[in-house]
């Protein structure tokens, strides 16, 4: 059984959340199998204004 994959802005919005539940890069990255730069990637985007519709 394999999961899908998630969507580039739900994968923000859980690294956001789990780096403010002060969990690590090495964490993020085993519970979603993705690679540290994936993480990276994701969590640049808290620099940019989410659209009203996605919020």
């Amino acid at each position: 059984m394999q999961c899908a994959a998630l969507h580039p802005i739900d994968q923000f919005r859980t690294f956001v959340v789990l780096r403010e539940k002060g969990k690590g890069a090495e964490e993020k990255e085993a519970a979603f199998f993705v690679t540290p730069l994936v993480v990276r990637q994701r969590l640049k985007l808290a620099v940019w204004p989410l659209p009203c519709s996605i919020v």
